[in-house]
């Protein structure tokens, strides 16, 4: 299989042209470049023709029909098509390969969106799992204060006045501290 190029264009023309269809179609730009750059040298795209964008997609098609005139030989039934011109399976070749290029794109685009959903999904859950974790603390630091002021009220109540001085002036301290909180 070769490449047909149009007169003047290169590779890289194609591969530009590539990149606004798949944005004007998917209202996005291509978002799996590096892969692209990665998977181009493989032996699997190498065998496959880089797709070819005509200018015009509504261009005129071709279609090859069964034998519309078929004529005996000593070799056997030969039939020729009429319809088609000669040089035609170029440019059929090229078409298939557009059409391959907006399966491949499409397919891309619709594993593109899904990949998104999951990533939304799970940030969701990521987000459903922190807000609990966060509640769950604040429902902890809560109990944490309320069983220190239960301790600071039974310490507040407890009877001080068998104590020496130096006992007695920090006990003081400490329930002026208690009662300011």
């Amino acid at each position: 299989m070769h490449k047909a190029h149009e007169s003047g264009a290169r590779d890289e023309d194609y591969y530009n042209r590539a990149l606004l269809d798949y944005e004007a179609e998917h209202g996005m730009q291509f978002t799996h470049l590096h892969c692209w750059e990665v998977l181009k040298g493989s032996p699997k795209w190498m065998e496959t023709e880089v797709p070819k964008f005509l200018s015009n997609p509504q261009a005129c098609k071709r279609y090859k029909t069964s034998g519309s005139s078929s004529f005996d030989t000593e070799f056997g039934d030969a039939s020729i098509n009429l319809n088609v011109d000669v040089g035609d399976d170029e440019e059929d070749e090229v078409m298939n390969d557009e059409a391959l290029a907006r399966l491949m794109v499409s397919e891309l685009a619709m594993h593109n969106e899904h990949a998104i959903g999951m990533k939304t999904e799970e940030r969701l859950a990521f987000m459903e799992i922190k807000r609990r974790e966060v509640e769950l603390r604040e429902r902890e630091v809560a109990m944490l204060e309320y069983r220190q002021r239960q301790e600071d009220i039974r310490f507040y109540m407890q009877p001080y006045e068998h104590l020496n001085m130096d006992a007695l002036t920090r006990m003081e301290a400490l329930r002026v501290q208690i009662k300011a909180n």
